[in-house]
């Protein structure tokens, strides 16, 4: 009988060599919006400072991608579980939520990036939470800090990327790793996105509206359009 090794940094190892598509890892973030009541999810692809000379050398680097919906947000224990395999940290309904079939945030985040910032705001008050793969391989510990967010947090990332919403989650995928670097990652990566968020949203645009770096994406017939 083979031996199912359920240590931590294995489970890591394992969920990485799923080998998630980027543009289904983002559906599946965004999906946890749409169960979490959001009328808007933003997706931001923000691209590394460069001179116009070195984007013209090496082409267009990507520094971060970041997911934010204006759902109701997570609690301090709902935090906590987010970024644990497997885990939500709450009831589902699985007769209605996208999430039913969901490979989860750690694992979305992971197939993209090192490193998972969650900023999240709720009810229960503005809470923060970050796990990094490489600090989970040298020091494996399921369990992550979760705190309140700092005032500067607060003013700076949530209610930048919230807008005027009081509640909602802002997710941030940094020291990406995992996509291919061509010249033309960012531009690949948010057709992408396009696509996918359109295909999948598309009997749901009543419901949930969904931007691409400002621009609205929607469909019209077959074709993918973002204005």
């Amino acid at each position: 009988m083979s031996h199912f090794d359920t240590r931590y940094e294995n489970l890591l190892k394992m969920i990485r060599s799923i080998g998630t598509k980027p543009s289904d890892a983002l559906r599946d973030i965004g999906d946890n919006a749409y169960d979490a009541g959001a009328t808007e999810l933003r997706i931001w692809t923000l691209e590394k400072k460069q001179t116009p000379g070195q984007v013209s050398s090496n082409g267009k680097k990507l520094e971060s991608i970041v997911i934010a919906d204006n759902g109701r947000g997570m609690t301090k224990y709902e935090t906590l579980k987010s970024l644990v395999p497997a885990e939500t940290g709450r009831e589902r309904d699985l007769s209605k939520e996208l999430g039913f079939f969901g490979i989860g945030l750690l694992a979305s985040g992971f197939s993209i990036a090192d490193t998972i910032k969650v900023y999240t705001r709720s009810s229960d008050g503005c809470w923060f939470t970050t796990v990094n793969y490489l600090d989970k391989m040298r020091n494996p510990n399921p369990e992550n800090i979760v705190r309140r967010c700092t005032e500067d947090e607060e003013v700076r990332i949530v209610n930048a990327y919230l807008r005027k919403s009081p509640t909602g989650t802002v997710v941030i995928l940094s020291d990406i790793t995992r996509l291919e670097a061509t010249r033309n990652i960012v531009d690949d990566l948010n057709d992408r996105i396009s696509v996918s968020f359109a295909r999948g949203y598309y009997y749901m645009q009543n419901e949930i509206s969904v931007y691409l770096n400002q621009f609205v994406i929607a469909v019209k017939g077959s074709i993918t359009l973002c204005f």
